[in-house]
């Protein structure tokens, strides 16, 4: 009766795993019995219940104990087929045992189709665990020490980084720069011969007096947008790769198909962010170079520069910065270097579609 509660006839609450199907396999390919595996519900399943095809099989007739074909529970246990299925009932937990031949009248040609469709899906589940076992775990110790080796430089650039952040003026400047002028370190310069075409690097249109001038070219733009927490996203990227470590990565084969695609899924921004995150640090190591603090104390030396930018150069060592009264600070142009990332991300990079 509609509204009843669905007796649970098991033992499957979740559809059998990758390593339980594997069992069920070759069980039937040593056996060619099919409906003597010990865990088959017995009798007529329920059609109103939710069913999934879990595993398809083919068994050939001489295989067969005397030749018999393989009884379907949907005809009452009749020796009906040699080609079939194991279905799984979602709401009753039990596994079944029926051939193509019969499945199509009993469940109908819409809802066999639709069962078909969920199978095929489900197959990606498969591919999900296979490539965590076989490409993503056994390399999962190595993208570990990559991001560990990057922890360096996240550090300094996070502290350097934060003293900048002192000074919002001098901090303004050189955002301006990045977000109008593309890093491009500009002045306005009075036009000889009259008005000229204020085209501007930012394509403002008009005509002025004044023309705009390239001075230089901010390197390392990622460090002045900087508000991205390079603290954070490492030590996410890190934890997400720490917890691809296993020691036995046929543990894979026990998980539900929610714990793989989960997993599966977690591994494959992982590869795609690292690298993306590599080189956005790169690019920020950038500012805290000799010719980057060059190319600023350049701009701040041309005469037509509005903005009183003092930029003092230690010895290629220390960067100091102040505009327009602010306090004077200090950046360590010793940046740790940078190691690259390891072949492995981009062998795995083209290999994390089967997550999707």
């Amino acid at each position: 009766m509609p509204g009843e509660p669905i007796e649970f006839v098991g033992p499957y609450r979740e559809a059998p795993t990758l390593r339980e199907r594997e069992d069920i396999q070759r069980f039937i390919d040593e056996t060619g019995q099919p409906e003597a595996w010990p865990k088959l519900a017995k009798g007529k399943p329920d059609l109103a219940l939710r069913w999934e095809i879990v595993l398809q099989f083919a068994v050939r007739a001489e295989v067969r104990p005397e030749g018999k074909l393989i009884p379907c529970c949907l005809c009452d246990d009749k020796p009906k087929f040699l080609e079939g299925a194991y279905i799984w009932g979602v709401d009753d937990g039990s596994l079944r045992c029926v051939g193509w031949c019969c499945a199509g009248n009993h469940f109908g040609g819409v809802r066999m189709r639709q069962m078909q469709r969920t199978f095929r899906n489900a197959q990606r589940y498969d591919q999900a665990a296979f490539w965590l076992m076989e490409a993503v775990m056994p390399v999962a110790e190595e993208l570990v020490a990559d991001l560990k080796a990057l922890e360096p430089a996240v550090k300094h650039l996070t502290r350097e980084r934060q003293v900048l952040h002192r000074l919002p003026t001098t901090e303004g400047l050189l955002k301006r720069a990045c977000e109008q002028n593309n890093g491009r370190l500009t002045v306005e310069v009075e036009a000889t011969g009259g008005m000229v075409p204020r085209l501007g690097l930012a394509g403002s249109g008009g005509t002025s007096n004044f023309t705009t001038v390239v001075v230089g070219q901010l390197r390392g733009q990622e460090f002045v947008r900087g508000t991205k927490g390079w603290r954070q996203r490492w030590e996410q990227l890190l934890k997400c790769a720490e917890s691809l470590i296993y020691s036995d990565p046929l543990i894979v084969c026990t998980w539900s198909r929610k714990e793989v695609m989960d997993l599966s899924r977690q591994a494959a921004q992982l590869i795609r962010e690292a690298p993306k995150f590599w080189a956005d640090l790169k690019n920020a190591t950038d500012f805290l170079s000799q010719e980057n603090a060059e190319e600023i104390q350049r701009w701040s030396r041309h005469p037509d520069m509005p903005h009183r930018l003092r930029v003092q150069i230690d010895g290629g060592r220390v960067l100091g910065l102040y505009a327009n009264g602010e306090g004077l600070i200090k950046l360590d142009l010793r940046c740790p270097s940078m190691p690259t990332l390891s072949g492995k991300w981009e062998q795995l990079r083209d290999t994390t579609k089967v997550a999707a």
